[in-house]
């Protein structure tokens, strides 16, 4: 999913910010593991965020296992001011992708006083 979205995003117009949204109830299952793609790839200059899903089966496999949000923290999210948010279940997740959509957002919030 990150390989993609990069790709998508450096097929679009030019923008002073690039977010990449990763969102997931379990840890990567297919194409290359997160922290295995390059940085200086099409990853350059792009942040990604992270929202995890917190279910009974994303609490962790067994012994030796990073639980989701550890997983997240340490091999998913990058860049400038990336974080994770947490939805404790899918019942919560509309909850926690607003909590996020927000931090995102507040970063863009410019403007000047007049004095």
């Amino acid at each position: 999913a990150m390989a993609t979205g990069a790709r998508a995003l450096s097929q679009g117009p030019a923008c002073w910010k690039a977010t990449l949204d990763i969102s997931g109830d379990g840890k990567s299952n297919t194409g290359p593991r997160p922290q295995d793609l390059d940085d200086f790839g099409p990853l350059a200059d792009v942040t990604v965020n992270g929202l995890v899903i917190l279910t009974i089966d994303s609490m962790g496999a067994g012994p030796g296992d990073d639980d989701l949000v550890e997983y997240f923290k340490n091999r998913v999210i990058r860049g400038p001011d990336a974080f994770v948010e947490v939805a404790d279940g899918f019942d919560d997740y509309a909850r926690a992708m607003e909590k996020k959509l927000l931090r995102e957002i507040e970063a863009l919030a410019i403007g000047a006083l007049d004095q």
